[in-house]
């Protein structure tokens, strides 16, 4: 016992040793800066998986929406009354790796958000209450399995967190994530619509699949759970591998499309899935232009790549749920007038003229905005939490900008904000 105390005192020594040295943390990061008063963290994942490990620098699947939905909406706020004198900056991390879904790269924007401001390091103490970090919240992530590993460790900070899209169930529970917030509800309302919408119609005999990670997992026991209690049957549950390889995912899918051929008495098909793992099914499904109802949950009811599948007439029908949207006209106008040279401070490294002009090529060519609708709810929320922390009024805010994010926190949870014509 002894033995192993000097060794947890001697990685402690190791950890707090920082007057003599400058710590680097990891510069495998991309995104965007902007310098301010207050500055707001931004996780994105651009893209699920690159061309090959050699070339990282050309994403596949690329998903530029969300970092120019956060850019759009703090310049709003920067233009507006609601904080008076104050200018918000923001940096924004883009990982830059094979798969940016993969929970432990994104470990390390986070604690770049949270090193301290003066030397850039993550100090180890004893009470954070008084710790002053380079970031006072954080906008992300889209995923629930990559907000969960984040909201571990902000927590431990109080920094809040505010995903638009983390919908699965665990992350309400504030014990265990008193900082993560969302302009969404979770899973448990989505589940239990479902349920009834198989229920009403007598639909009690269902087939599900779900992607291998937890809002997969998490959203389809809810939905079990639910439709039980309904007296609806489950009559097969699928699961689709969420970190294997390609070859054992698409083996597996090849299996789930065997399944669903074969079940000619079940017409009805819940799938909490990845986008891309319902592409590959759906494509390999296609050849036996079979006649199913799929209930689609949030994360693939909007996927424009789901929706403009050439084959989609030939796997019958898709009842979507997702999030209501309203009018993002000045959203849409920035993105068709998105000028190439930014006058912002940026770190999109060599390709970042590159992959901004195809964000605006991609997002031009949009109809859907839902998920930028509730990217473009967080800043205001913020912005609310910070004009009450700040005792702003009309003219001037009157505190000083040297504030911990667990009182940003504080002020974010007893929000009631109208943003026309919702209230979160």
């Amino acid at each position: 016992l002894a033995h192993l105390l000097q060794i947890a005192l001697a990685i402690l020594c190791i950890l707090s040793f920082n007057s003599t040295q400058s710590c680097k943390i990891s510069g495998d990061l991309k995104g965007a800066k902007a310098l301010g008063d207050i500055i707001i963290g931004g996780l994105f994942l651009v893209h699920e998986k690159v061309e090959n490990l050699v070339d990282l620098k050309r994403p596949v699947n690329q998903n530029c929406k969300g970092i120019l939905a956060m850019i759009h909406s703090i310049e709003m706020v920067n233009n507006s009354t609601l904080l008076p004198g104050v200018k918000l900056g923001y940096i924004i991390h883009i990982i830059k790796y094979d798969t940016c879904a993969e929970t432990t790269v994104v470990m390390g924007a986070a604690l770049k958000f949270l090193s301290n401001s003066s030397s850039n390091c993550v100090q180890v103490q004893c009470n954070y209450t008084d710790y002053l970090p380079t970031v006072k919240a954080v906008v992300g992530s889209s995923l629930s399995e990559v907000s969960i590993a984040v909201a571990r460790i902000l927590s431990l900070y109080l920094m809040p967190q505010i995903s638009c899209s983390s919908s699965t169930e665990i992350l309400s529970d504030k014990t265990r994530y008193p900082a993560f917030l969302r302009t969404i509800p979770s899973d448990y309302y989505q589940t239990k619509a479902m349920a009834k919408l198989v229920h009403i119609p007598q639909w009690n005999w269902v087939v599900t699949i779900s992607s291998d990670d937890n809002y997969g997992q998490s959203g389809i026991d809810n939905f079990i759970a639910d439709a039980e209690i309904l007296g609806v049957c489950i009559a097969v549950r699928d699961v689709i591998p969420s970190y294997s390889s390609d070859k054992v995912t698409n083996d597996r899918i090849k299996q789930i499309v065997n399944t669903v051929v074969n079940q000619s008495s079940v017409n009805v098909i819940i799938m909490f899935a990845k986008g891309s793992h319902v592409i590959n099914l759906f494509k390999e499904l296609s050849v036996y232009n079979v006649n199913k109802t799929w209930i689609a949950s949030d994360s693939w009811s909007t996927n424009r790549n789901v929706i403009h599948l050439e084959t989609i007439h030939k796997i019958g029908d898709i009842v979507r749920f997702t999030f209501k949207s309203r009018n993002l006209s000045k959203f849409e106008n920035y993105v068709k007038t998105l000028p190439i040279n930014s006058a912002a401070v940026n770190t999109f490294l060599e390709d970042y003229h590159w992959l901004r002009s195809l964000c605006h090529d991609k997002l031009t060519k949009r109809r859907s905005w839902e998920d930028d609708f509730l990217v473009n709810n967080i800043e205001p929320a913020l912005a609310h939490a910070l004009r009450n922390l700040l005792k702003c009024n009309k003219e001037l805010c009157q505190k000083s900008f040297d504030f911990t994010p667990w009182t940003v926190s504080f002020f974010t949870l007893f929000l009631n904000v109208k943003l026309l014509p919702n209230k979160f």
